[in-house]
């Protein structure tokens, strides 16, 4: 079968959860970080929920000791559980083994690159053709109008299976919203599960 297929054991997952709970008080309207869960599930965020998940991934050529080669496929997903829509979103992925990005579906580079683009030093990917995401109020819960799924192609370099090309951060970058860097919320489950967190508030 074409493709590249990573077996359920070897599934790795990297999440980052964004929750941010509106009250209003007085004339204004505050955002109030949610505590965080005690794991990093969608069903636990009234906010923006973020997650990364990847595999191992395979050697392609050529044959470089110093320098080789590896396929990854990743999926970033973007899932607004608040009140509020999340009008032209943009994430950022904090890329760091000289990843060359050769496909994304459901979003394009925010700073107008083509694919296939040099993504090492991180990059941002902007909402397309879907730039925002209803809210589950009101699309009765529609998760084809208040979530996105992008899913990535691509090559990088030095990190040699079993172990996982993470990148450094994942983090919503819109305007308005304050994210801290994210935090060890879980533990390495085996080798391939690491759990991260972060409160933002818009």
């Amino acid at each position: 079968m074409p493709g590249f297929f990573v077996p359920f054991a070897l599934a790795a997952f990297l999440f980052l959860p964004i929750c941010s709970i509106a009250q209003t008080t007085g004339g204004g309207t505050r955002a109030t970080p949610s505590a965080a869960a005690p794991a990093p599930a969608a069903d636990n965020c009234n906010g923006i929920f973020l997650s990364y998940r990847t595999g191992t991934g395979s050697k392609i050529a050529p044959t470089d000791p110093k320098h080789q080669p590896y396929r990854f496929e990743s999926t970033l997903t973007v899932q607004n559980n608040g009140i509020e829509r999340l009008k032209s979103w943009q994430v950022y992925v904090g890329f760091k083994h000289d990843e060359v990005l050769v496909s994304a579906s459901n979003a394009i580079l925010a700073d107008g690159s083509s694919y296939p683009a040099l993504v090492g030093n991180g990059t941002v990917f902007a909402g397309f053709p879907m730039t925002d995401l209803k809210t589950a109020i009101e699309t009765a819960g529609d998760s084809t109008q208040t979530s996105v799924e992008v899913k990535m192609l691509g090559t990088q370099f030095g990190v040699k299976p079993p172990a996982i090309p993470w990148p450094a951060n994942i983090t919503l970058v819109n305007d308005g919203w304050a994210c801290p860097a994210p935090s060890t919320l879980g533990k390495i489950i085996g080798k391939n599960h690491l759990f991260l967190h972060a409160d933002c508030s818009n």
